[in-house]
């Protein structure tokens, strides 16, 4: 697809510039402030190329043979014989051998001695006598077990005598002797034999016969044909691009107008104009936030054939300062006093009353009765613009109560009103840089009022 866009000549009161953000044919047009009174023509082609077959010169090419070569291929056979394969599995088997060791036991024996005993006066000597005193000893006993020697620690009793003295009491008397005996701990120990046993590895082996198989390999060699492409002139078919025909022509003749820009307003603004199909679309590219192009647009199309149209287009665009239509909506609601004949609140400053609407639901706080819920007519609405204590403009608006559908009359009492400011969809609708609008356009809030009078 071609696209081809055109223009009429320039004037002195803006500028126009190609625009490479639009996905149709489109113009772009830098305001700033001044009157534009212009015709500006869009055009959308689509068009398809056009082909015919031709023969063309080209190069051919045939196979000859200019010799032979050896080729050889290798395959392999199966070769297979008996081989005789020795298999172990490994096993175990119970070996025994009788070894000796030393058993010991722990026993007493008895011991007696022959003690002197005197009966006498308090008078004391020295006694002494040999008492036996044991103890155990460690030992080590080695004996040979399997070709290696096998050496563990035993406890040997060793007893010996030492003397032991006292003090005895004697007086002059007669002498007694008396035998004293006592069992004295003993161990007794003997060599003997027992058998000791273990599982030592083993394997059993045997012999099997199985069949070895391999791949043999073998070459197979053959003469075959050396083929070379050679080549020669000859002529080919060839689809070849002609020219061109245009299958959709779309035309558009926009009559722009833009009103100059009211004084003290600074206007910086792209607009760009789209041919889309078969409808021209304004659009605005980086607005500035504040001002804003309200638009009016008529557009008719004819067709001169089932594929071309024409279409003609009006376009009236004027420039307004952002509080202007959106001055109502700018502030909250404040303010809100309530009588038996009116209802008063301040809103942000109306430039343009008919561009705003108003809505209302009243509920009495101590029935919870809802007295009225509807929009509120522009005969019971009234506008005074009134000045804050910093010079800020805002309007206090009066709801005329006797020109409202209500419910139930007004009585002294606590009502709550929940209260909406809209703008007109219809003057949204007309705006250009439409991306600079809030996305809520309206203001709504809750009020507790009393009605004292």
């Amino acid at each position: 697809m071609k696209v081809k866009n055109t223009w009429s000549a320039l004037v002195s009161s803006f500028v126009l510039v190609s625009s490479a953000f639009a996905a149709g044919p489109s113009e772009q047009v830098t305001y700033r402030g001044q009157a534009v009174n212009e015709t500006v023509r869009l055009e959308d082609k689509v068009s398809e190329p056009v082909y015919e077959e031709r023969d063309v010169p080209s190069t051919c090419y045939r196979e000859e043979i200019t010799g032979y070569r050896q080729e050889c291929t290798t395959t392999y056979e199966t070769e297979c014989r008996d081989e005789t394969r020795r298999e172990c599995r490994d096993t175990t088997r119970r070996e025994c051998r009788m070894e000796q060791r030393q058993q010991c036991s722990d026993t007493t024996r008895r011991e007696c001695h022959n003690e002197n005993r005197r009966e006498c006066n308090t008078e004391y000597r020295r006694e002494c006598r040999n008492e036996q005193q044991c103890r155990n000893v460690p030992e080590q006993v080695c004996r040979v077990q399997n070709g290696q020697r096998v050496c563990q620690t035993v406890q040997r009793r060793v007893c010996d005598n030492r003397q032991v003295c006292r003090e005895v009491p004697h007086q002059v008397c007669r002498d007694r002797w008396e035998q004293v005996c006592r069992n004295v701990p003993d161990r007794i120990c003997r060599t003997v034999e027992e058998q000791v046993c273990r599982n030592v590895p083993d394997q059993i082996c045997s012999d099997r016969i199985e069949r070895v198989c391999r791949q043999v390999p073998r070459q197979t060699c053959r003469q075959v044909p050396v083929i070379e492409q050679v080549p020669y002139a000859c002529t080919r078919r060839e689809r070849v691009q002609t020219g061109e025909r245009i299958t959709k022509l779309t035309e558009a003749s926009v009559a722009l107008k833009i009103a100059a820009a009211p004084a003290g307003l600074n206007v910086d603004e792209e607009i760009e104009i789209a041919l889309k199909g078969a409808k021209v679309e304004l659009s605005c590219k980086n607005p500035s936030g504040n001002v804003l192009l309200l638009a009016t647009q008529t557009q008719s199309q004819t067709s001169s054939g089932p594929n071309r149209i024409s279409i003609q287009s009006k376009v009236d665009i004027r420039a307004v300062g952002t509080q202007e239509l959106l001055g109502a909506i700018s502030q909250p609601i404040s303010q809100v006093a309530m009588s038996k004949t009116s209802l008063t609140f301040v809103i942000g400053p109306v430039a343009k009353p008919e561009l705003v609407s108003m809505g209302m639901h009243l509920v009495r706080a101590t029935s919870g009765a809802v007295v009225h819920s509807a929009a509120i007519p522009a005969s019971a609405i009234t506008m005074q613009t009134i000045t804050g204590d910093f010079g800020e403009k805002a309007t206090r608006v009066t709801i005329a109560i006797a020109k409202l559908t209500l419910r139930e009359p007004i009585a002294i009492d606590s009502y709550s009103a929940t209260l909406a400011v809209r703008l007109d969809p219809k003057a949204v609708e007309s705006v250009v840089n439409r991306q600079t609008l809030p996305a809520k356009l309206e203001q709504k809030s809750a009020h507790l009022v009393d009605v004292v009078r």
